[in-house]
């Protein structure tokens, strides 16, 4: 048969931005911008926060005289934040209505909400290089980045006897770092009308869990019951975890590490 359901969120957010840009020159451009949000999926106390963020650009060939065949050599450096709410109806219980019969029953939620969740907070730094020569036909981009997430909201599993079976928290510190290159280049350009461009790219990107709530060594992305993905204290994300299987323990055995099939009527 075909089961249906439908259900309905309702969230409301305010938010003043602003922003600016200065030139100097046409050498030098700085970049500003600030935001505020107010979300109703927060805590009244929690509702607003700021998230700023800036950006430089120096392009170098207009400062200095350099040789000819320099297209460009560009420095550009940024930092900027974002903040990013909960999702709605995280922060009370509510009952939820069913039936056992005839008889109309009323139940709590497995998860244990929080109502002081405070918002999420990313923090990135970027540093790059752009260098092109020959009339833009031969390109490099370089850029350094970190980010680090403060406060994240994660659903933990706690022991059933406690009456939940999850709860929300925000917990922890989770850094970023990675590097991306690109290298490009046009061979054929403006040639009968023909133009070539090609271009590489490489990246490496690496997060690590730096740190967790008292009391929780660890995260879990996601699970089953043969294990699933987790993230100890200091560990990289994307680590993972099988239960394991029974197998021959003994060295001197010819099965030695064979697993060990149940049921009795298994071969091999």
């Amino acid at each position: 048969g075909r089961a249906v359901s439908n259900y309905q969120m309702q969230r409301a957010i305010y938010s003043l931005y602003s922003t600016a840009s200065l030139g100097y020159k046409d050498q030098l451009y700085v970049d500003l911008t600030a935001r505020n949000d107010w979300s109703s999926t927060l805590p009244r106390e929690n509702m607003s926060f700021f998230y700023p963020a800036a950006s430089v650009s120096w392009l170098a060939n207009y400062t200095f005289n350099l040789p000819q065949k320099i297209s460009l050599l560009k420095l550009r450096a940024g930092i900027a934040q974002v903040g990013r709410e909960a999702n709605p109806y995280q922060l009370e219980q509510v009952l939820g209505f069913g039936q056992w019969g005839s008889t109309v029953t009323a139940n709590l939620p497995g998860t244990l909400l929080n109502p002081t969740l405070m918002p999420e907070l990313a923090t990135s730094v970027e540093y790059g290089l752009d260098f092109n020569m020959f009339e833009n036909r031969l390109r490099f981009e370089g850029t350094y980045f970190s980010m680090e997430n403060e406060n994240q909201i994660l659903r933990l599993g706690t022991p059933a006897s406690s009456g939940f079976t999850q709860r929300d928290i925000n917990a922890g510190l989770i850094g970023s770092q990675g590097w991306e290159l690109l290298i490009g280049g046009t061979p054929i350009s403006n040639r009968n009308g023909w133009n070539w461009d090609i271009s590489a790219n490489f990246a490496r990107f690496r997060t690590r869990v730096l740190e967790l709530a008292d009391g929780i060594d660890f995260i879990t992305l996601w699970e089953d019951n043969n294990g699933g993905a987790q993230t100890y204290v200091g560990e990289q994300i994307g680590d993972l975890y099988s239960r394991g299987f029974a197998y021959v323990d003994d060295p001197n055995s010819p099965y030695y590490r064979w697993p060990i099939l149940g049921g009795g009527t298994n071969t091999w």
